[in-house]
């Protein structure tokens, strides 16, 4: 977060801040995310509504969905050259550059240049990912190591080829999809596999366009979120249903958890038939009519199979983004994410470009007519899920998202729910948390994962719920990395970093 900071205090925009760090986090975190993977965002402009950007990719025009079910039944592969849609990180640079930049990009862009050039640290967290990285890639191996000899926690890996593909981004973005590095790209592609071809490439912009929106209630009286193929939708759906419940008197964190953990899975339910390409998007009532009829009175599911299992160790890191929210003194804020989706993506580094590609075409199925069917040219189903919440009288606002793939809007629902309960922003980030279900691209049967360290009458609840529950370590990555900013006409007011990541808040000036 230096480098946004650092911007901050030169006067610079949010926008400036967030492409700053957003630049460094894709060298320094490759496991999280790359100039290969997506972006979608929000972006606010003093005194404005937020506008919703989504630097998400397309599958290929050539993309044959029946062949690849004839092939791999009814799920894309997870890793290699199949999993690889057009990447749209640089274009949702570029359009957040102009939308709220002060300064060329190149410059924003120097900070992450000069740690592929002169090397970066092994954190803790990427010493984790490459000991889980157990498959060979050239591209991956020649700034690594082999498997079995990978790069140790304290060690430094260098990136001369992105920070060559860095300095041609910052001097002209479109060359990316459009131009010589476009095409160095893809025959990368194309040597390893991948039907995507320059003309993907070349038809590839961001779409930028209004936030999908709710009231909430006292939970979030104005939400900001995007819209498909983002689980935005979902996620003010389910904000909607938790007021109600709120509002009834339910005690969420504590007592009623089980009830927490049923709006969580019904919503998920709902999410896993309908998040698609907004063009494959069902008729505008059918997602209201599914979550009017959610009930959560009825028999839970797995009823009268309460399993306890162990506490368990930190598990190998399994789909991984970044966060970033940033406000800065002249009223502008950003709520930002950029992923490859699961850890180091689709585990595919161009050896000539450095870049590393995500696996986000993986969230598409084969099942023949579902609406996240894998077609031509579609955007991924998505899991990024950037948020902002008004307070009612426009007094203070709030900046917030987190990582935590499927995840995301349960985790952002018990931070609001934190918020609500008067906790401070810090707290309401760190305070133990629970998740249902998993963050990866093939959902597995709903499980409650939950830290050891939950309240004792929501940990009691969650048993007796009729889940199973699954209990990890306090503060586990496994229920993700959430961030916020608690925004007043003076400026920030408070600020949370979630102490499960790397991560840290940091003030300017």
């Amino acid at each position: 977060m230096e480098a946004a900071a650092a911007q901050l205090s030169a006067g610079g925009t949010a926008v400036d801040g967030a492409l700053a760090a957003a630049g460094v986090l894709a060298v320094v975190y490759p496991h999280n995310c790359s100039v290969g993977g997506d972006l979608i965002g929000l972006v606010r402009r003093a005194g404005e509504h937020p506008r919703a950007v989504f630097g998400v990719g397309r599958s290929a025009s050539a993309i044959d969905a029946a062949a690849l079910r004839l092939q791999f039944g009814d799920h894309v592969p997870v890793t290699g050259p199949l999993s690889i849609s057009v990447p749209g990180v640089v274009s949702g640079w570029q359009a957040l550059h102009e939308l709220g930049a002060s300064r060329p990009l190149a410059q924003l862009l120097e900070p992450a240049i000069g740690l592929a050039a002169e090397g970066a640290p092994v954190t803790s967290s990427v010493a984790r990912a490459l000991q889980a990285l157990d498959t060979p890639d050239p591209g991956l191996d020649q700034i690594f190591g082999p498997p079995g000899s990978r790069l140790a926690a304290g060690g430094v890996f260098v990136q001369p080829h992105l920070a060559e593909t860095l300095v041609q981004i910052g001097s002209d973005p479109e060359t990316f999809y459009r131009g010589e590095l476009a095409r160095r790209l893809v025959r990368g592609l194309e040597a390893a596999g991948s039907p995507i071809t320059l003309e993907d490439f070349s038809r590839h912009h961001a779409v930028v366009g209004e936030p999908a929106t709710a009231h909430a209630g006292e939970l979030a009286p104005r939400l900001y979120t995007t819209g498909l193929p983002s689980q935005g939708p979902f996620f003010a759906g389910l904000a909607e249903l938790l007021a109600s419940l709120v509002g009834h008197g339910y005690d969420l964190l504590g007592s009623d958890a089980a009830l927490l953990a049923r709006a969580f899975d019904e919503i998920s339910r709902i999410r896993d038939d309908l998040l698609c390409d907004p063009s494959r998007a069902p008729g505008a009532g059918v997602l209201q009519e599914r979550l009017g009829g959610i009930d959560l009175i009825g028999p839970a599911p797995s009823a009268g199979r309460v399993r306890r299992l162990a506490v368990e160790g930190t598990p190998p890191p399994s789909g991984d983004t970044v966060a970033v929210v940033v406000h800065d003194e002249h009223g502008n804020s950003v709520s930002m994410l950029q992923s490859v989706f699961h850890s180091f993506g689709s585990r595919f580094c161009d050896p000539a470009t450095g870049v590393l590609y995500h696996n986000r075409q993986s969230m598409f199925t084969l099942r023949p007519g579902a609406p996240g069917e894998l077609g031509p040219g579609l955007m991924p189903p998505h899991t990024l899920c950037p948020t902002m919440v008004d307070a009612e009288d426009g007094a203070s606002s709030l900046v917030l998202s987190t990582m935590g793939g499927r995840s995301q809007p349960q985790i952002l629902a018990q931070v609001l729910l934190q918020l609500v309960a008067k906790k401070s922003a810090s707290e309401a980030v760190s305070t133990p948390r629970f998740v249902v279900g998993d963050s990866e691209a093939v959902p597995p049967h709903r499980v409650v994962t939950a830290e050891q360290d939950l309240p004792a009458d929501a940990m009691a609840s969650l048993l007796e719920s009729g889940f199973d529950v699954r209990i990890v370590a306090g503060r586990s990555e496994e229920t993700g990395h959430a961030q916020v900013l608690r925004v007043g006409t003076s400026g920030v007011l408070d600020a949370g970093a979630d102490p499960r990541s790397d991560g840290a808040a940091r003030r300017s000036g």
